[in-house]
């Protein structure tokens, strides 16, 4: 690793298009003045086959003069000049570089795989309240090619309504493999049996503490404040396309869903009780 100049003024110079190396060499010349190689290389603790390579580079590009005799020797030109010159070029350089871009990354992007090229990049962002929140599900669903699965916290989310039915809908004229986890009481028993003609449907073992939902490999949500504390329009939900999260939510839900029951199992459970329940 090169190590910085006592002084810092190696920096600059950097800035300025000198590289390392020729920063050392041209430092060491100010300093010493008219010089040889070999008092260049041992100021600079550079090699010296490497100085004879640098002061040529050096002085092409006007910061020192070199001798006729022999050895030959070199000195700095006129300083102020010498840096001025730098940062004009340098200042070319830059707007030369701005210039090309813009066009460079078009030419690149043309380089890429249309496939690739076609992915949109993952996103996350937070969405607030059922209606948005069910406006995004009808964007995914519209473009999912396999599977939807739905964790439900309270028998509100699935109650039949409008949205709920262009939803289902949607899946169903798409014959997607549409599984739902729903906490079913003797209240929504009628939604439920309306939902299991387009999902499979199995009831948790016991009250999930999150709703989620995924669509393929490319959508998936839950949530981070339920009805039950904020109300329906106060709902937020952290959405996100990122593969290995959606791969997340996916394995939970296949986790829960083989805790749970039928529907129909939960049905006769529910209609064989003597004193059923009644959620809130």
């Amino acid at each position: 690793m090169s190590q910085q100049h006592p002084d810092g003024l190696d920096r600059p110079l950097q800035r300025l298009g000198l590289t390392v190396a020729e920063s050392k060499a041209y430092l060491a010349i100010i300093r010493l003045g008219l010089c040889t190689a070999s008092e260049i290389a041992r100021q600079a603790q550079l090699q010296r086959s490497d100085v004879y390579r640098l002061v040529v580079r050096l002085h092409s590009l006007g910061l020192v003069e070199e001798t006729l005799d022999k050895p030959k020797r070199y000195r700095p030109t006129n300083i102020q000049q010498a840096m001025l010159m730098l940062a004009q070029k340098t200042t070319r350089r830059l707007e030369l570089i701005s210039q090309e871009t813009k066009p460079l990354a078009e030419r690149l992007e043309t380089l890429r795989p249309l496939q690739e090229a076609m992915i949109p990049e993952p996103d996350i962002f937070v969405v607030r309240g059922i209606v948005n929140i069910r406006m995004g599900l009808l964007e995914a669903f519209e473009s999912a090619r396999q599977d939807v699965l739905i964790i439900a916290t309270h028998r509100k989310g699935f109650a039949r309504c409008p949205e709920a039915e262009n939803l289902i809908e949607k899946v169903a004229s798409k014959h997607l493999t549409a599984r739902a986890i729903l906490p079913v009481d003797e209240n929504s028993i009628d939604d439920a049996k309306w939902l299991a003609s387009t999902f499979e449907i199995r009831c948790p073992s016991a009250q999930p503490g999150v709703h989620l939902y995924a669509v393929d490999d490319s959508y998936a949500g839950v949530g981070l404040v339920t009805a039950q504390q904020a109300g329906q329009e106060e709902i937020l939900d952290l959405v996100c396309t990122y593969p290995a999260y959606v791969e997340g939510m996916k394995q939970f839900f296949e986790s829960v869903w083989k805790q749970s029951i039928s529907l129909e199992n939960r049905i006769a459970h529910i209609m064989s009780s003597p004193e059923p329940t009644r959620s809130a």
